[in-house]
């Protein structure tokens, strides 16, 4: 995933939803939100998805799924994973999510040749608010040593670097989580001219 500004390799962003979890002593219920169709519109976004967009090596011609593939993917992995989905405790009268909210992923889906990689960075923010972050790899359903791949090509470092301006900036805005990782054309990083596919975010 290294960065070559002659032919850069094109994103495009959207947002998936956390699951929400309501304890209750020393047991807890989770509940996934929302419909199919908001989830793709950041209904309790927590998880922000930069799938690679290539014309010459399509990434849809490696996953499965048709239109919403990259959809899919990321929700058959959270099956398949336990942890995947970003949790988001939740008040036990109301059940909205608690303020305070420390986690947050940025899933980056690309293409190695015949299989899909997903790498998925989880970012949990400490007690002054900057987080740590911890990734996985999973090449198709498998999750594989992230050491065997490499822990942040040039495009990754481009996208987290930019990613924590952003989620900065609407902290000091008094913005939360949910906020910060609902992504439409309006609340993008500023990245450089011609590093995202602009396409699907056409359509938000």
């Amino acid at each position: 995933m290294s960065y070559n500004p002659e032919k850069p390799q094109f994103w495009q962003p959207f947002c998936l939803s956390g699951i929400r979890e309501i304890k209750y002593g020393r047991t807890s219920r989770i509940t996934h939100v929302g419909a199919f169709i908001r989830d793709l519109h950041g209904f309790d976004a927590r998880e922000i998805v930069y799938p690679e967009y290539n014309e010459e090596d399509p990434l849809s011609e490696v996953l499965e799924g048709g239109g919403f593939a990259c959809t899919y993917h990321l929700r058959t992995l959270r099956k398949i994973h336990t942890g995947m989905a970003v949790p988001i405790p939740c008040s036990i009268e109301s059940g909205e999510p608690l303020d305070g909210q420390r986690h947050y992923r940025h899933s980056f889906v690309w293409r190695d040749g015949d299989n899909a990689m997903v790498d998925s960075w989880l970012s949990t923010l400490d007690d002054s608010g900057y987080p740590t972050s911890t990734v996985r790899v999973f090449k198709g359903y498998d999750e594989v040593d992230a050491s065997d791949y490499g822990h942040a090509g040039g495009n990754t470092l481009l996208v987290l670097g930019e990613e924590e301006k952003l989620r900065r900036k609407f902290m000091k805005l008094g913005k939360g989580i949910e906020e910060f990782a609902n992504r439409s054309k309006d609340n993008m990083p500023d990245f450089e001219p011609g590093f995202i596919a602009r396409a699907r975010l056409q359509r938000r």
